[in-house]
This record gives structure tokens, sequence and C-alpha cells, in this order.
């Protein structure tokens, strides 16, 4: 459920680093919006050990893992996400994957900072209520950003 729609005018950072105005629509959306694109995704143990290590594989740096985990999951690009109140919620197998998989990505790739550091400042949150791979955007509250009209 879309909870506001507002046109804005963002500042955004384009890779030469040079501000940049748009317009964009920006739409707070509530958690059960979110979910439900996580539903249709249809995950299963399987698909999401997919979904991860794939991301993992291509990333080169820390930032790309976890704008790649929080796109996958919450169903928008990160160019689209304006402002992220609250963390998603994972049951305990796939937290575990996630985090032992930072851990070794920060070891080979930043050898220099502690290990899982950036996924645990800024990563999901373990619930273990929740089914293994199961994922609870209750405590999420997303707004994100179009450009140009919303049909």
């Amino acid at each position: 459920m879309v909870l506001s729609i507002q046109t804005v005018k963002l500042m955004d950072l384009n890779e030469n680093y040079k501000e940049r105005e748009k317009m964009v629509k920006k739409i707070k959306v509530n958690n059960n919006w979110i979910e439900n694109r996580w539903k249709n995704l249809n995950h299963n143990e399987s698909s999401i050990k997919e979904l991860v290590d794939r991301i993992f594989s291509e990333a080169k740096h820390q930032q790309e893992v976890l704008q790649g985990l929080y796109s996958n999951v919450l169903g928008v690009s990160w160019e689209q996400i304006i402002y992220i109140n609250g963390f998603p919620k994972t049951g305990k197998e796939f937290s575990d994957l996630i985090w032992r998989k930072s851990i070794d990505f920060d070891r080979k790739h930043h050898p220099d900072v502690i290990a899982g550091g950036c996924w645990m400042n800024s990563g999901f949150s373990t619930d273990y209520e929740l089914e293994p791979w199961e994922v609870d955007f209750s405590s999420v509250e997303l707004t994100i950003g179009l450009e140009g009209e919303i049909i």
C-alpha cells in the first residue's frame, strides 16, 4: 500500500560525483507492499542461497554487497531507495548465511577492517522466532523515488 506520494527535487550524485537535480515521485510504502513483492518472488532455501552467492561473487566492495542484498530483498533498485527506516528481520539460517559470507568477504577484500563489520552496522536483524529462511518486514518503512509519472 502506498502511504503517500509527493513530487520532490533531489540532489543526486552521479558516477563523476557532480551534483545534479532531478524531479522524482517520492513514494512512502508500508511493509505489506515490501512483503508482497518478496512473496511474489516465491523464494525458498535454494533460491535464497543462489541469490546471496551471486551478490557476493559479483561484488568487489562490501558496499556493493549491502546494496545488492537490500535491493533484492526490498524489491527495488538501490538507485530508487531514498530512505529506509528500520531493518528487515531474517530467520536464523538466512542470517547465518549472510554473516558467514560477509566475514569471509571482508577477510578477502578488506583485511584491514573488522570482518563482517559493515553488515553488523547496517545489515538485517536476526529473529529466532522466524522460520529459517523467512523475512519479516514489519519494522521497515521504505521511501522510494521514481522519475517521471507514476502510472
